[in-house]
């Protein structure tokens, strides 16, 4: 089986630290797991030609048309940000955007998706990304949404000492990577 994690946060802090226990936890029960570090890769911001969304296509060339292949190919993806203003990173952002073109018709239908995000503000803030990245990313594409976790952490490497959130997340992934193996 084989697992995407998609990391749009800005440096290795909580939310990167919480996305590794998870995927451990994935590892634990057999998955190969490929994680992708948006910061690192050469990936610009949709350029709003809407012609793509009917085309099928994405006229941008970057790092992104690569991604898109692994994407289509993986089992299912993992998609952790930390949140900012009640929502996801502008990595993450761009990273979505992105996927525009491939939402019409939807190839990524019924791909499993599992969401983590990391805040410091508050759950509900949390709460209000989550909630957007389903109703919104995750439906437009036909993602299924299996499963989501949130942390807070705001000081720097505070999700290190939250060692109830890091076991969640390593328990979490270990579910994840089974519900998506056994089906």
């Amino acid at each position: 089986m084989n697992l995407i994690a998609i990391s749009g946060a800005h440096r290795n802090g909580n939310t990167e630290r919480l996305l590794s226990e998870f995927v451990k936890g994935c590892r634990f029960i057999g998955a190969k797991v490929k994680t992708y570090k948006i910061r690192k890769m050469k990936i610009s911001p949709c350029c709003g030609w809407s012609d793509c969304y009917y085309a099928n296509y994405c006229i941008v060339k970057d790092n992104m048309k690569a991604l898109v292949n692994e994407l289509v190919s993986a089992d299912a993806w993992v998609l952790a940000t930390p949140v900012y203003f009640d929502d996801v990173s502008s990595y993450m952002k761009i990273f979505m955007e992105r996927l525009n073109p491939y939402c019409n018709p939807p190839r990524f239908r019924n791909k499993k998706v599992f969401l983590l995000a990391v805040g410091g503000a508050s759950g509900r803030s949390i709460s209000k990304c989550l909630q957007s990245m389903k109703s919104g990313f995750a439906r437009h594409m036909g993602l299924k949404v299996v499963g989501q976790l949130s942390a807070v952490a705001d000081k720097k490497n505070e999700i290190l000492e939250n060692k109830a959130a890091l076991a969640r997340a390593f328990n979490a992934g270990k579910r994840f990577a089974k519900t998506t193996l056994d089906s």
